[in-house]
């Protein structure tokens, strides 16, 4: 049985849900799942997968999660990273969401990546975001999408040797 880390940076609560889906889906696998907020420093000793994500402010991964990435980037070795940002809601502006990873990918060998959309919720968001997404003419909505997030939790490789973007 594969030890995966799901290892997330969260502002609002949106990259805690999408790692939760991941995780569930990755149980289902019969991985043996844990499940951390890198704002703890998870020590990442003793797995053989890493599926690291967070969400996104000014086009980049949160601090806490690059500076955990800083420090056990080297241990980590490979690992699928995800991002979760309003960018992703319009499908075709996957290219710019993706981008939004390359910070983490400069620090891990990135075996999958992808972008998911999450909630704005106004209220659990500070008053510059507020006004950054008005002036985008962003919606408050839920946009978080639990089958594309199983899609991409089902095609990760499982077995820790493969080459990048292999499924299994």
């Amino acid at each position: 049985m594969v030890r995966v880390l799901v290892g997330y940076a969260t502002r609002a609560g949106s990259t805690a849900e999408v790692a939760g889906i991941i995780a569930d889906e990755l149980r289902a696998r019969g991985c043996d799942v844990d499940v951390r907020d890198l704002r703890d420093a998870p020590d990442p000793a003793g797995f053989g997968l890493y599926v690291l994500g967070s969400a996104i402010q000014t086009m980049t991964w949160l601090p806490e999660a690059l500076d955990w990435l800083r420090k056990h980037g080297q241990q980590v070795g490979r690992a699928a990273l995800f991002n979760v940002s309003i960018t992703a809601v319009d499908p075709t502006k996957n290219d710019e969401a993706l981008r939004c990873n390359k910070a983490a990918a400069e620090l891990v060998e990135a075996t999958s990546q992808a972008a998911f959309a999450g909630r704005y919720a106004p209220e659990k968001v500070g008053f510059l975001k507020r006004l950054l997404f008005w002036v985008l003419a962003k919606k408050p909505g839920d946009h978080v999408d639990p089958p594309v997030i199983r899609a991409w939790a089902r095609a990760l490789t499982l077995d820790p040797a493969a080459p990048p973007g292999s499924a299994g």
